[in-house]
């Protein structure tokens, strides 16, 4: 009984171990920070792949094909998001994620592109594509989910934050304009999950205050 024990104990030591040994490299991959030099070489990989991307017919990309380069920039906003590549980086992964969903027809990644455009606002609160994304958040909900509501406060929050962009003027025109007739033709029902579960972000939203007006 003592030697059964005993090897009882040891087995309970080594899974201990190694699961110590597990959680201590993923602590370190996630404190993985990458050098400029990195990034740039990285973007010009991911660029690269966009173009190839672009290149072939729309009717045969596949999910593989943009889950590729998505996660080529998404590398560059986890492994060196200070570097001067990091925001721009984050708004291809918002914007061909946006063309993913489109493409497929896929709600819930349309749902993931939303929540991208507003992690590039919250992270990156003074990047050039701040205002553009916010755009692009309620042309998603009106064009493509059928949701007025959400639509209407992002191109209100566009006009009233950055009343002197150029932007502006889309926004209104959006506003102007009914919903498509496809998006709200969609089953509502099935999409309300979706909404859910993809609005509900893992950190409070924040945008940007005071920030220039770029566009």
């Amino acid at each position: 009984m003592a030697v059964h024990g005993r090897c009882y104990d040891w087995r309970l030591l080594s899974t201990f171990l190694a699961l110590f040994l597990l959680l201590a490299s993923l602590a370190a991959q996630a404190r993985v920070h990458r050098s400029q030099a990195w990034a740039e070489t990285q973007f010009d990989k991911a660029e690269a792949q966009r173009e190839t991307l672009k290149g072939r017919a729309e009717q045969s990309r596949t999910h593989r094909q943009y889950e590729a380069v998505i996660a080529s920039y998404r590398r560059i906003v986890l492994e060196a998001p200070t570097s001067s590549k990091a925001e721009g980086s984050a708004f291809a992964v918002a914007e061909l994620t946006a063309e993913m969903g489109r493409h497929f027809k896929d709600d819930m990644v349309l749902y993931a592109a939303v929540r991208h455009y507003k992690y590039l606002r919250r992270e990156y609160p003074g990047s050039k594509h701040r205002i553009e994304a916010l755009l692009a958040i309620g042309e998603i909900y009106k064009n493509d989910l059928g949701d007025d509501g959400d639509a209407r406060v992002a191109f209100g929050e566009l006009i009233r934050r950055y009343p002197h962009s150029e932007l502006v003027k889309e926004a209104k025109a959006e506003l102007a304009a009914g919903v498509p007739q496809r998006a709200t033709n969609k089953d509502t029902d099935s999409g309300s999950d979706d909404k859910q579960a993809a609005d509900t972000p893992a950190k409070t939203d924040t945008t940007c205050d005071g920030a220039t007006c770029d566009r």
